[in-house]
């Protein structure tokens, strides 16, 4: 079935509100129960592809994934931004990623990883053509994620909104 047009405010919050579907914070979900019916266009359930790559993105995302999958179908998507640490979270929460992307390389710059990461998301995005793709927080893969799929036409959830210090070097980004 053809992808309903991306909406300009498509990044904006998103929830089961006000006749809209997608995916919201914590607040929504603990006052209402989703549905199937919340998470399906035309003929079809919704597909969400999950984008993570650092612990911290996968400890926040578990619940969310675990809360996806019975709903729509959930392409989960390891960047390797943090390769260990990322492959000890995931085995702790029981996750294996659909998709693994290899970025990391030793002596990296911030910039190269950036390039390596949008190159490999818009592979992923191009080749699973999902409804969304969900990041959470301010790393390096957040933005990817958001940005690979902007370019791509496609809705972007995102969780959290970053640490809000009011100072664009702490932390420094990742």
């Amino acid at each position: 079935p053809a992808r309903p047009a991306a909406h300009p405010s498509a990044t904006a919050r998103i929830g089961v509100d006000g006749g809209r579907s997608g995916i919201e914070g914590e607040h929504l979900a603990a006052q209402r129960p989703l549905s199937r019916k919340a998470f399906s266009f035309g003929s079809g359930p919704v597909k969400v592809m999950v984008v993570l790559g650092t612990r911290p993105e996968v400890i926040k995302l578990s619940p969310v994934i675990a809360a996806l999958r019975p709903l729509a179908q959930t392409i989960v998507c390891a960047t390797g931004q943090h390769r260990e640490l990322l492959s000890q979270a995931l085995a702790s929460f029981g996750i294996v990623p659909d998709i693994a992307l290899d970025t990391m390389q030793a002596n990296h710059s911030l910039n190269g990883l950036a390039a390596r990461l949008l190159d490999g998301l818009d592979g992923a995005i191009e080749a699973t053509a999902p409804d969304w793709v969900l990041v959470q927080g301010d790393t390096t893969t957040a933005f990817c994620g958001g940005f690979a799929a902007f370019n791509r036409g496609v809705r972007i959830g995102h969780v959290e909104a970053g640490l809000r210090t009011g100072d664009l070097a702490s932390p420094f980004p990742e």
